[in-house]
């Protein structure tokens, strides 16, 4: 439905105008320079209404892969989903990984403590990418 600007299967759920506001960044420059676990996490994206939004796709490299104005939730716990309008694709990656969400959560993964699955999402995306030719 989202792809779809909000109409799916030839049934329109929501405005156009809503799904446009939903996948356009909200967050102001000063926002995005914020850390999130320690990390620049909103340097290459911003976030909708109640969606991250891929700005940069050359600087998103460290955190996966993405067009511009792909879409999704990034899941601070796993349950990650992005939406490629670009390339007409859905991927889903869904772990559950409780863990803490402050600056000692990048320790942590950095020494490999509760890194698990988690470490394996940008290498998911990438791969999905590269099998677009991407």
């Amino acid at each position: 439905m989202l792809l779809g600007d909000g109409e799916v299967d030839g049934v329109r759920l929501l405005k156009a105008g809503t799904v446009a506001d939903m996948r356009t960044n909200r967050l102001t420059d000063a926002q995005r320079q914020i850390p999130f676990m320690g990390l620049p996490f909103w340097l290459s994206q911003g976030f909708g209404l109640g969606l991250s939004v891929i700005m940069d796709p050359a600087a998103h490299q460290w955190l996966g892969a993405g067009s511009k104005g792909a879409f999704g939730w990034p899941g601070a716990f796993g349950t990650w989903w992005q939406a490629d309008p670009a390339q007409d694709l859905i991927a889903i990656y869904l772990i559950q990984d409780s863990m803490p969400l402050g600056p000692e959560a990048v320790a942590n993964m950095s020494a490999r403590r509760g890194l698990g699955a988690r470490a394996a999402l940008p290498l998911f995306q990438k791969q999905v990418y590269a099998a677009l030719g991407q």
